[in-house]
């Protein structure tokens, strides 16, 4: 767990390991791009923005070294037609539940139907 924290403040830095990268074996997987994956994954989205904002909560209960403790999501997916606000966000939280008990501090989201996304930026 140790080397794992030294390598995320190694890239956060601007050390020389890329996102994605590898170094001995292990793979460097930032929460935003797990968090990604999983919503990929899961509801198989036609938009996915995910804004890490950790930067604003420096010294704050939550905060993480290596990011990733905050995150803003907007998605939009078919998954979500005829569901309510809550019941798309349960479906969100199903996808990254088990990330929510280390990784993750605060989600804030965006969910959109397709037929929503397209009415509002016309």
């Amino acid at each position: 767990a140790q080397l794992v924290e030294q390598l995320f403040r190694k890239q956060q830095v601007g050390g020389s390991i890329p996102p994605g990268g590898s170094t001995g074996g292990l793979t460097v997987t930032t929460t935003p791009d797990l968090v990604r994956n999983r919503l990929q994954e899961a509801l198989e989205p036609e938009h996915l923005e995910i804004v890490d904002d950790s930067h604003h909560h420096e010294g704050h209960q939550g905060d993480r070294a290596h990011g990733g403790a905050h995150l803003t999501v907007t998605i939009v997916s078919s998954r979500f037609d005829g569901l309510s606000l809550v019941e798309r966000h349960r479906l969100v939280y199903g996808a990254v539940n088990d990330l929510l008990k280390q990784e993750i501090h605060a989600l804030s989201m965006e969910t959109h139907a397709p037929s929503e996304w397209s009415a509002r930026s016309t």
